[in-house]
């Protein structure tokens, strides 16, 4: 379960970073909209981080 979910959240990962760059490139770094994504990822980020050190090792 652990696992899967870990996946999940990598692959959410991945579509935040990918939306971002565009965004980003399109509007630039200072808009709103780039800021609340990057929230959103670090977010996406933390959440797989705590998940990640759940695992047994």
């Amino acid at each position: 379960m652990f696992l899967k979910y870990a996946l999940d959240l990598r692959k959410s990962i991945e579509k935040y970073r990918r939306d971002l760059y565009e965004l980003a490139k399109s509007k630039g770094i200072y808009d709103p909209e780039v800021k609340k994504i990057v929230k959103e990822l670090d977010g996406k980020i933390m959440e797989l981080k705590e998940v990640l050190s759940e695992i047994p090792r």
